[in-house]
């Protein structure tokens, strides 16, 4: 069970880095969060025989459509439904089956034992790709691309570093609570990343920029108060 929760969350990270590539991340991300909610709501039905009261099925049901709704595109690229969204589908189902096996494992071990040993199994992902010759023709840098590749490193560093923690907090709080509800409220963290990309396209588009249309912006604001809503009904 730890090979396969630690395995397809290495998995679903991997599908998860090419949708965005192919889209937005405040678009993409808000998606694979509902999907990934209604897949471990249907596998944690059949395998953990984990079952919700009527409000907070309210609940994660207005959390889904909230994300559905972040999830609306209208770039200069693309115009609704397109293929980094079929990604984010795939890294759902890999983000489910993952957290779903992890919760049974926390069922039976203590929490840093199973944890370990679940996640130490998403190396066997990162060392596979290491073996692709894409992978590795994307370490040859030129001269050129020195100072962005240094610069790079310490934002990737940063973002591991954050990460970890992030996951910590999401996998203890689903080793004591309901696996289902802590996925949906942690669509939260969309709503904070919408709003963080808004604020550096408008303020600082030389850091980060991406493309908001007016329309677009009233959806994403509908889709913060349901979240605000859908939040009240699992508390």
């Amino acid at each position: 069970w730890a090979i396969i929760s630690g395995v397809t969350y290495g998995l679903g990270l991997w599908s998860l880095y090419i949708a965005v590539n192919q889209g937005e991340a405040s678009h993409i991300n808000p998606f694979n969060g509902g999907i990934v909610t209604i897949f471990v709501f249907i596998l944690s039905s059949l395998f953990l025989n984990e079952r919700l009261e009527i409000g907070q099925t309210v609940g994660i049901l207005i959390l889904v459509l909230a994300s559905f709704l972040l999830s609306f595109e209208k770039s200069q690229k693309h115009n609704g439904f397109h293929l980094g969204f079929v990604w984010a589908i795939i890294a759902a189902l890999f983000f489910a089956i993952s957290n779903v096996t992890a919760k049974y494992l926390y069922g039976q071990y203590d929490f840093w034992t199973a944890f370990v040993w679940s996640k130490a199994t998403t190396g066997l992902v990162g060392l596979f790709l290491l073996l692709s010759p894409t992978v590795w023709h994307s370490f040859k840098k030129n001269k050129k691309e020195t100072h962005v590749h240094k610069h790079s490193l310490s934002l990737i560093a940063t973002d591991k570093i954050i990460s970890i923690v992030a996951v910590i907090l999401i996998q203890y709080a689903m080793s004591i609570g309901s696996v289902t509800i802590v996925g949906a409220m942690s669509g939260i963290q969309y709503v904070l990343m919408f709003v963080m990309i808004y604020l550096l396209t408008k303020f600082m588009p030389k850091v980060f920029k991406e493309y908001f249309t007016k329309r677009e912006i009233l959806v994403e604001v509908l889709a913060l108060i349901l979240v605000l809503v859908g939040s009240a009904f699992l508390v």
